[in-house]
């Protein structure tokens, strides 16, 4: 049996290690306690919350003692955010998340660019992380349309395009060019300030036929209106080491469009930050 020296002979980091180990974790109340004032601005607006997330912070409380602060935040946050967005109508001017149904991931973008067999515009890809803001994205009106006014529902059926809240292109894709590692058409990001061309249009097809406007339980496919194809993605095509040396978007989703609907055409609003009503 190996005997534990004296303390006496223990190195120094060995005690300090040892006192660390001693150390009783903060209370979660004082955790808590930090960040209760922004909890009570979202409880002010919904009542309902107020169970929820008292339950969850219990929880936390109760049987995961070693949550950090930041942990903590990012779960309430997220709770926040999915009280609101299934009864949610997603309106023009809405800032939302877009997760892909099939894959569980975001519709993203990257400052990164295609290269030479590609438009050479931004990447459009998907990926993990469900608060990175280089995934959102602005419903609005129609290239050539008037600006729709804030807050106006998006119907099902309605054309649209998706103007990224980071780099102000819009979601674009045409006949040019095919998606790597596949002949689907390539998807990226297009214009300046908004200001883009008509292959930005794009078609929300709600899958409930008696649904008539989007909310953020709908799932829907995105229909481009001028190659009749589906935004698209599926659990094959990703960038890694092996396809993609030294690429900037390893264990990012290929994000293409499709010529016919499938499973992998379905999408669904995972977050909203602004714009619409309940």
């Amino acid at each position: 049996m190996i005997r534990r020296p004296p303390r006496s002979t223990q190195s120094r980091s060995s005690a300090a290690s040892d006192v660390y180990k001693r150390q009783t974790p903060k209370p979660r109340r004082e955790i808590i306690s930090r960040f209760d004032k922004q909890v009570m601005v979202y409880l002010k607006h919904n009542s309902l919350m107020k169970a929820v997330i008292l339950g969850l912070l219990l929880l936390h409380v109760a049987h995961q003692q070693e949550y950090s602060e930041q942990e903590i935040r990012k779960e309430i946050g997220m709770l926040i955010e999915s009280q609101f967005v299934d009864s949610y109508f997603i309106g023009c001017g809405s800032a939302v998340r877009i997760g892909h149904v099939e894959t569980r991931f975001n519709l993203h973008a990257t400052k990164f660019y295609y290269g030479k067999k590609g438009s050479g515009q931004r990447f459009v890809t998907g990926i993990r992380d469900a608060n990175d803001p280089n995934s959102l994205w602005l419903f609005k009106e129609a290239f050539g349309e008037p600006p729709c006014r804030t807050g106006k529902r998006i119907a099902c059926g309605q054309r649209v395009r998706l103007e990224h809240v980071v780099f102000n292109k819009n979601l674009h894709t045409d006949n040019h060019y095919n998606a790597p590692f596949t002949t689907n058409q390539e998807v990226s990001l297009y214009g300046d300030k908004g200001h883009g061309d008509i292959d930005d249009d794009w078609i929300i097809v709600c899958t409930d036929e008696q649904q008539d406007y989007l909310k953020g339980g709908t799932i829907f496919g995105l229909k481009h209106a001028e190659t009749n194809s589906y935004l698209y993605a599926d659990n094959k095509n990703v960038y890694t080491e092996k396809n993609c040396r030294d690429c900037p978007v390893i264990g990012h989703k290929v994000v293409s469009s499709a010529s016919t609907m499938n499973l992998f055409c379905y999408w669904k609003v995972v977050g909203v930050r602004f714009g619409g009503d309940a």
